[in-house]
């Protein structure tokens, strides 16, 4: 029979001593102990026993050496007081000269630091008469100039609150800032000791050129705003919000590509000119609007949306229709453009009668698979039924309906004999383990190493069964699981 080994640790808790004192018997062998391939020490059972009988042996210490402060290679180490050899007289007077003359050196270097310090303390005085000095002086033209700048800023602020009152009250904040900028530009080059009228002069034409964008820019507005509101154009494309967005930004167009300086007279030629297009556009828009009208009757089938779909289509195409196209024309596109819409009315029909043999589809489903398998089986059934052409019957589309249910029901009974496959596999882990326990030593509990080996004996078993094996071939699959992952 092969001996039996503990480890260190149940050593230690068998003789009710720590780890470290068994280690430590161990190293100095008190206590005799094998080393595994792996480095770790294992005590044999028969040790164990006769430690229990004896009791734990004391921790050898190393003898302190008995002669004086040698080192280990026998040299006097360094600040020892240890004599090689007895002192003679010759030696004791050389040794008295050797200080005295060190001290007269001492005395000498000492007198000298003394007189490089003075010298020292001398110059920094000076330093610092000539540093008060410069501060001074800088302090004094830091004032001067502090003083100047407050002129200059109380100068400049008389000015910029001067051009700030010449200008609209409805002006925007923007043109403020602006005039601000131009000005203040302007006083940067100007010295306050000018001329007040020079300043004046220079500071209004600054307010003139700034505001210059703004007056132009509101005296072309009024242009474009009495061009899109002439007595002469209809009521209600006056008053149609996107017909009057639509003529002012057609008017600002055709003002903004106007050369720059451009007259008012000019201004007002250009904004009128740019919605004459536009005013045809409408009155062609309402000769139509009988067809649009006319396409509910067109759509008998049709529900809201899908009229107001095809009322939309037919305006689209309509639009696209030169301006004086006959009414004959107008029909014939409302009639090509509803088409499309009459053929989708029938695919709806049909694909409302797929969607009711859908209904309820999870029901027929088994209860206990989870949202995504369902999920996922009613979007198959859904793409099966989408491969039947228009027109297939309903039987037919129940048929493939029922064989997709089928299917998933099959695989969902494979998945759940799978699962108990597996669960009874892991049930037998505990038990093969406490037998294993029997001939091989765990440094883990039976109830530890079992939850330890579960998560990676599951993913095996996942992958290697597919249901319907013996649970005797699981049972030893398992037992296999388990050897490979100790390592036996």
């Amino acid at each position: 029979m092969e001996p039996l080994f503990f480890s260190t640790g149940q050593v230690a808790r068998q003789l009710g001593t720590t780890l470290a004192n068994v280690r430590a018997l161990c190293d100095a062998h008190a206590i005799k102990a094998e080393t595994t391939p792996g480095g770790h020490l294992r005590v044999a059972a028969a040790e164990v026993a006769r430690l229990k009988r004896d009791g734990l042996p004391p921790l050898p210490r190393p003898l302190p050496t008995e002669s004086g402060p040698l080192a280990r290679d026998g040299r006097v180490p360094r600040g020892s007081s240890f004599l090689l050899a007895p002192p003679s007289g010759e030696v004791i007077d050389s040794a008295e000269e050797v200080v005295r003359l060190e001290n007269e050196v001492k005395s000498l270097g000492l007198l000298r630091q003394k007189e490089e310090q003075t010298d020292w303390f001398r110059a920094r005085e000076e330093r610092e008469a000539e540093r008060r000095t410069r501060q001074r002086e800088a302090e004094q033209r830091r004032q001067a100039e502090v003083a100047a700048e407050q002129r200059r800023q109380a100068w400049k602020a008389y000015w910029v609150g001067y051009a700030l009152g010449r200008i609209p009250s409805n002006a925007p904040e923007s043109v403020r800032l602006d005039v601000y900028q131009a000005v203040d530009d302007t006083l940067t080059n100007l010295e306050p000791t000018q001329p007040g009228s020079l300043t004046q002069r220079l500071v209004e034409a600054a307010i003139d050129r700034a505001l210059a964008p703004w007056r132009s820019a509101v005296q072309k507005e009024a242009c474009i705003r009495e061009a899109c509101e002439d007595w002469n154009l209809a009521w209600d494309m006056k008053h149609d919000r996107a017909w009057k967005a639509r003529m002012y930004e057609a008017a600002s167009a055709a003002v903004g590509r106007l050369r720059a300086g451009a007259s008012l007279a000019e201004v007002d030629a250009a904004a009128r000119q740019a919605i004459v297009p536009l005013v045809r556009e409408f009155e062609h828009q309402r000769a139509w609007a009988e067809v649009i009208a006319s396409v509910i009757g067109e759509l008998p089938a049709a529900n809201a949306a899908e009229v107001e779909e095809g009322k939309e289509q037919v305006q689209k195409a309509l639009s696209e229709l030169p301006v004086g196209a006959s009414r004959r024309e107008m029909e014939r596109v409302r009639d090509r453009v509803l088409e499309s819409i009459r053929g989708r009315i029938a695919a709806r029909l049909n694909a409302k009668m797929r969607e009711d043999v859908l209904d309820y589809f999870t029901w027929r489903l088994p209860s206990g698979m989870s949202q995504d398998d369902q999920a996922e089986a009613l979007a198959e059934a859904r793409e099966e039924i989408a491969k039947l052409p228009v027109g297939t019957p309903k039987g037919e589309i129940e048929k493939a309906r029922d064989g997709v249910i089928t299917e998933y029901k099959e695989e969902h009974e494979r998945k759940e004999a799978k699962e108990r496959l597996i669960e009874a596999g892991l049930g037998e882990i505990y038990g093969y383990v406490q037998r294993l326990e029997q001939d091989w030593e765990f440094d883990k509990s039976t109830w530890s190493l079992s939850e330890e080996l579960k998560p990676a004996i599951r993913e095996a078993l996942e992958e290697e069964l597919e249901g319907d094996e013996p649970r005797e071939e699981v049972v030893k699959r398992v037992r296999r699981l388990v050897r490979q992952e100790l390592d036996l």
